[in-house]
């Protein structure tokens, strides 16, 4: 679904508006650990992440660099989709965009493979005890992060290309 101007299709701009706050919510969850998890004085701003560290517990293992680094990194990815949306216009917009989602999908696949040839060595507890729960509230949200921000790769991504003159189109630069 690659957009023949700069403009971003709306289900682009809608995607990013409604995960932004999500992301920036998540992110912050993890970066106020210990003071976010149950017992802290902000829990009750992450009160949901109660029941997720009981899936992915990562997400409650504060010494786990990985999922801090990614925090920082979701950040970045806000920071450079806000420019893409806001301060930005034409093939930049796009850019950005592209960048961001592909941001997205490709920490998101390195979380899923991270638990995958680890064994699931932070969600093998549900997904063998509770494997109801560990698609629905691990796999399947998750999922969005992967297929959502993969489709929007491929459709700013043609558009961007499409842009790009083609190598060995014939055209040659003549020397002097």
């Amino acid at each position: 679904m690659a957009t023949s101007s700069s403009a971003l299709p709306l289900w682009i701009k809608l995607w990013f508006l409604v995960t932004i706050p999500i992301v920036i919510w998540d992110a912050t969850f993890i970066l106020f650990r210990p003071q976010s998890l149950p017992g802290g004085d902000f829990h009750h701003i992450w009160a949901p992440y109660a029941t997720y560290i009981q899936i992915d517990k990562r997400y409650g293992d504060v010494n786990d660099g990985f999922v801090i680094a990614q925090s920082w990194v979701n950040l970045l990815e806000v920071v450079v989709a806000l420019w893409g949306l806001f301060l930005a216009s034409g093939k930049k917009t796009q850019l950005l965009i592209f960048a961001s989602a592909l941001m997205t999908f490709s920490k998101t696949l390195i979380y899923f493979l991270c638990e995958f040839v680890t064994g699931l060595e932070y969600t093998k507890e549900s997904f063998v005890n509770d494997p109801k729960s560990f698609l629905l509230l691990f796999v399947l949200p998750s999922s969005f992060w992967l297929v959502i921000p993969f489709f929007i790769s491929l459709s700013v991504g043609s558009s961007l290309t499409a842009a790009v003159p083609a190598s060995g189109d014939g055209k040659q630069k003549k020397k002097n």
